[in-house]
């Protein structure tokens, strides 16, 4: 009996730490729009909802790697994705090479070719992370689907938000004049709290992960 208890005492343990991580973000969020002002706290680089989703995303990789070294069952891509996710936050994209890191214009630009090279290892690097994650956790999610678990939906929910963080990002600038003052703003805000719940999601959905029986 205590040795059940334990066991399902380490399986919420991962969703109570997750569930004070986010009160905490929450905090951050709000005492960034008492002392920023909203428009900076929610649409700002330096602003609360942005330094939140850099720390979700951080942490969210480094509960994934715990979890993932846990269980016998875990997916070490997912830890990297979310790292990947954590590092786009801080731009990670732009550095160091002129168009950028991670930039497909590097190639047929006058970047070195060692610089090109740097950046065709990294870019393939990723693809097979991305590829690694696709071929080994797309039957799980099945299953747990089938299974009426709940991650899964909360792994849907954060598909359907990346698809509405990009279409949104940068669009105040694509359409210029054509969209008013108030539509940049809105979709800036959107953009920018949809990747924060997009993170979200994503914490909940591994942090709920190891609660469901295997499928």
């Amino acid at each position: 009996m205590f040795a059940d208890i334990a066991y399902q005492s380490r399986k919420n343990s991962a969703l109570r730490v997750t569930y004070l991580f986010l009160a905490s973000m929450a905090v951050l969020v709000a005492v960034s729009v008492f002392q920023q002002g909203w428009d900076v706290a929610l649409r700002a680089e330096h602003g609360g909802v942005e330094r939140a989703s850099f720390l979700t995303a951080a942490f969210a990789s480094i509960l994934a790697l715990v979890l993932s070294l846990r269980h016998d069952r875990g997916i070490l891509a997912v830890p990297l994705v979310f790292a990947l996710f954590a590092l786009r936050e801080l731009d990670f994209h732009d550095w160091w090479f002129e168009p950028g890191l991670l930039h497909l214009a590097i190639f047929s630009s006058d970047a070195p070719l060692w610089q090109k090279a740097v950046s065709g290892v990294v870019m393939a690097g990723i693809l097979l992370v991305l590829v690694d994650l696709a071929l080994r956790g797309t039957g799980p999610l099945l299953a747990a689907l089938r299974a009426g678990q709940g991650w899964p939906w909360l792994v849907a929910l954060g598909g359907a938000l990346v698809i509405l963080s990009v279409a949104l990002d940068g669009l105040p600038a694509r359409l210029g004049p054509e969209l008013s003052s108030f539509g940049a703003v809105l979709a800036s805000v959107t953009e920018e709290v949809g990747e924060l719940a997009l993170f979200v999601c994503l914490l909940l959905a591994v942090a709920v992960w190891p609660t469901e029986p295997r499928v």
